[in-house]
């Protein structure tokens, strides 16, 4: 390819020229990154080989290259508020890279740059310089005497600027950087750096010693972007074509949507060029990120998503497009890049989904946020938001803070992060408290302080049911009951969703109830007996069991979630995560990532897998082995929020399911015998949960629907073949009894105004009519509308009732207007929410609302 310039034609160019030199091309990996747990995106193209520098995996090849997917918007690599407002910041963007794992060096590594840069991009070598640390002598020497780079080309910086390390210990080495220049006219940003060479040449221990690493390896990454820009001669990344694309796409689109065209020549240098960029960056990552499994939620990746997707919503708001837009661009996005990275096609119909609703649920609120901020704008004497306000809009509306930052620098004031920060923090806190119950907190201090006194007894609740002889090594009162310390330990402690065991302690012929028993520290295990403290004695001898049939119960359904669990990720897909669960002897909860409810044909196919696992009688497998062993060997789940210690123990079942997991299960899948589905709802914006049965539990359930259609049989005078029939007669019935009590309502309504207090005022020269009905009429507020609009076509009608109101009027009559307008502003002014068509608007107030405040509220309209 000669001189390619556009931004599908360098990737491939790039790639084609290192496979040529013996690389393998390896497809890019996920934005979340697998087995890193250190790292929230993937950021770099070299994070996937993180394993193969550091000499612990070893792959068929030693040569790669790569074009990866990269996010920079969170913890140490956040680029997010310049976004939109430089020419080079992206929270996504495209690293090409080629890596040398313990075969070529430096010489080899310069010779590719050099090579690729100045013969297959055909760039001008006068307008090239390249940097070296400044103690690297052999790299000088290679760019000077190898490829014949003019020693005044070549410049030496610092360790911060040209020194590589993956962290403060670990394998680390000099950079070298190729820099492109952009001519004097480029006012500060004259010298451009494209290309990166990390010559991984050293091992650096605790005491900061650099020690030569045997085999030395090379990490290198070219930005896509800064590359197109440069051979496009564009001055900006957003300039090339596959940005320049979407900008079109996107400002066609608010063109149609808003108040305005929008000249791309005409807005150039303006805050409206800055919301395309933003929006088409923000288009990019949210897209990408969502393809790859993460949602939006309140916390950790989801969080981020979110964010970045309710910065490009406010700046589509500001170019006046006032509903989801993001999913209309998509398939220009899918267009550009869907060759490279199939992800965006595989998944488009969830991407789309799952932005619509997203900004849905975002510009329901965004107008009372923005509301509430124009309000603290105009109240503030300072130039500082209130902490409080700042929490609020991110506690009730669902404004990010940096969002809110920015919208307060816009107004020119400020936001104290670090005390909303605090106040975030009390939430939390609270919020943690209030889950907990009365779990850690309801623990003596007395159980807390039995660590310090070496209390730490032998667990074996993986090995046995029971500890004959067992010896009580502390007791704490707790009212009429105590808390126990014994070793050995047989009970399973609370933990990982899995509720504590059940059983008895015999003491000299006397049994007492063991009720729990949880981890009150690390290898403190503490039970809750139910008799008085004076009943047990430090020192004496115990005979301690589990309640088998409940533990057998439990231990059923534990392997039925992890099942489930694996059945929602392969029916529903990856970006399935565990979000908590329960584990009880009745009954199995799973709470789980996902945007929408599950369809009948969900269901089903999930019971239908799960049950194919148990009718297959799988034996399980549990091991320990090393944190790497487990995802990369077994196929183990591990996500970002989970803690790992360098042992883990892995629950495996053969075929169908692998996960890390503390918890007791059955030896083989057959015992669990049935599984069902019982519920399934939201507990939580893109967080669904699952109830379901197994075992005894199912039958237990079979048998009391089969008493119940017995039940409604005998009431109906059916049989159950008969019932289906029955029911469809009685709701045919129902219908119309339904419809005649509507036609007698229209009657009353056209008849006389029902109690209703009329009240006028004026909207921008137009007659009003508010109507005020009894709150036990709220049902036939539109039916009324309808009355009312035809009686008098010449004004605009609300009607309310209790919280209810509805908007109505003649929109041929009365042209310009639109109730769905008029009603969605009013709620969002005076609390609530609400919207419809031109015609008929309903709507909902937080509270009731009397005649005067909606008087008050036309008569501020201008």
């Amino acid at each position: 390819m000669s001189n390619p310039k556009l931004v599908s034609e360098i990737r491939e160019s790039f790639l084609k020229y290192f496979e040529k030199n013996g690389h393998t091309r390896v497809a890019s990996s996920s934005l979340v990154p697998a087995n890193d747990p250190t790292l929230l995106f993937t950021n770099a193209g070299m994070v996937q080989f993180k394993d193969c520098f550091l000499g612990s995996d070893v792959r068929s090849y030693k040569r790669a290259t790569t074009a990866q997917k990269c996010v920079r918007a969170g913890g140490k690599h956040n680029d997010l508020e310049n976004v939109g407002f430089t020419a080079r910041h992206h929270t996504f963007f495209e690293m090409l890279g080629n890596f040398s794992f313990g075969d070529y060096f430096k010489k080899d590594a310069i010779h590719f740059a050099w090579e690729f840069v100045t013969k297959e991009l055909g760039l001008p070598k006068d307008r090239l310089r390249v940097s070296v640390f400044e103690k690297d002598d052999d790299a000088a020497e290679i760019w000077h005497k190898q490829e014949g780079v003019p020693l005044d080309r070549i410049v030496r910086y610092g360790e911060k600027d040209n020194f590589w390390a993956m962290g403060d210990t670990g394998p680390c080495g000099p950079c070298s950087e190729i820099f492109w220049d952009q001519g004097k006219e480029v006012d500060g940003d004259r010298w451009l750096e494209f290309w990166n060479c990390v010559f991984m040449e050293f091992d650096r221990d605790a005491s900061g010693v650099l020690k030569k690493l045997p085999k030395p390896s090379v990490d290198t990454g070219m930005g896509l972007e800064r590359m197109a820009a440069v051979m496009q001669g564009s001055p900006s990344n957003y300039d090339i074509d596959s940005m320049r694309s979407l900008i079109e796409v996107t400002a066609q689109l608010a063109s149609k949507r808003g108040s305005e065209v929008l000249d791309l020549k005409k807005i150039q240098g303006t805050w409206k060029e800055s919301a395309l960029r933003v929006i088409v960056d923000h288009l990019r990552s949210t897209s990408f990120l969502i393809a790859d499994g993460v949602l939006p939620s309140n916390d950790g990746r989801g969080y981020v998503l979110r964010r970045i997707l309710r910065r490009a919503v406010r700046y589509g708001k500001r170019l006046g497009m006032n509903e989801p837009f993001l999913a209309d661009l998509y398939p220009e996005l899918q267009k550009s890049m869907g060759s490279i990275y199939p992800e965006l096609g595989n998944r488009a119909s969830v991407v789309k989904e799952i932005l619509s609703q997203e900004e849905s649920k975002f510009f329901e609120t965004l107008d009372r946020g923005l509301h509430l901020l124009e309000d603290a704008f105009k109240k503030s004497s300072k130039k500082t938001l209130e902490p409080e306000t700042v929490f609020r809009l991110y506690d009730t509306f669902g404004f990010p803070v940096d969002l809110t930052a920015l919208i307060a620098r816009e107004n020119h004031f400020s936001v104290d992060e670090s005390a909303v920060g605090k106040l975030m923090e009390v939430a939390q806190e609270r919020s943690r408290a209030s889950w907990k119950g009365s779990g850690s907190s309801a623990i003596p201090e007395e159980v807390k302080e039995w660590k310090n006194k070496g209390i730490l007894p032998k667990w074996i609740a993986y090995e046995s049911g029971e500890a004959l002889g067992a010896k009580v090594m502390g007791v704490a009162s707790s009212g009429t009951r105590s808390w126990v310390a014994i070793d050995p330990c047989p009970f399973y402690a609370e933990g990982g969703g899995q509720v504590g065991d059940r059983g008895t302690l015999t003491i000299a012929k006397k049994s007492f109830a063991v009720l729990d028993c949880i981890k009150a520290y690390d290898g403190g295990f503490a039970l809750l007996v139910d008799a008085p403290a004076s009943e047990l004695k430090v020192g004496a001898q115990v005979d301690a069991r589990v309640d088998s049939v409940k533990r057998s119960a439990v231990r059923l359904n534990h392997t039925a979630t992890h099942l489930m669990h694996a059945a929602l990720r392969k029916i529903l897909g990856t970006h399935v995560q565990q979000a908590g669960s329960l584990v009880t002897e009745e009954k199995l909860r799973f709470d789980f990532s996902h945007h929408k409810s599950l369809s009948a044909a969900d269901i089903a196919a999930v019971e239908a897998w799960v049950n194919d696992a148990i009718a297959n009688d799988v034996m399980l497998d549990v091991d320990q082995c090393s944190f790497k062993d487990a995802v990369e060997k077994k196929g183990a789940l591990a996500f970002f929020e989970d803690k790992y210690g360098d042992r883990v123990r892995v629950v495996s079942i053969p075929g169908f399911s692998a996960e890390l997991c503390g918890g007791l299960h059955a030896r083989s899948t057959g015992q669990i015998r049935f599984f069902k589905i019982i519920n399934e709802a939201a507990v939580a914006a893109g967080t669904r949960r699952i109830e379901a049965i197994t075992g005894e539990g199912f039958l237990k359930v079979v048998h009391e629907n089969e008493a119940l259609i017995s039940k409604i049989g005998d009431r109906l005078k059916a049989a159950p073949a008969q019932l289906e029939d029955r029911i469809d007669r009685l709701l045919l019935n129902q219908k119309s009894l339904e419809d005649e009590v509507k036609v007698l309502q229209k009657k009353m309504l056209s008849g006389a105004d029902s109690g209703a207090k009329v009240e006028e005022t004026k909207y921008l020269n137009h007659a009003v009519n508010i109507h005020l009905l009894p709150q036990d009429q709220a049902a036939l507020l539109k039916d009324k509308a309808d009355v009312l609009r035809d009686r008098a076509a010449d004004r605009v009608h609300v009607i309310m009732a209790g919280k209810s109101v509805v908007v109505t009027l003649d929109e041929k009559k009365l042209s310009g207007l639109h109730a769905g307008e008029i009603l969605k502003s009013l709620t969002a002014a005076l609390g609530g929410r609400g919207g419809g068509q031109a015609r008929t608007a309903q709507g909902q107030f937080q509270s009731e609302i009397g005649t005067s405040e909606i008087i008050k509220w036309f008569g501020n309209q201008k």
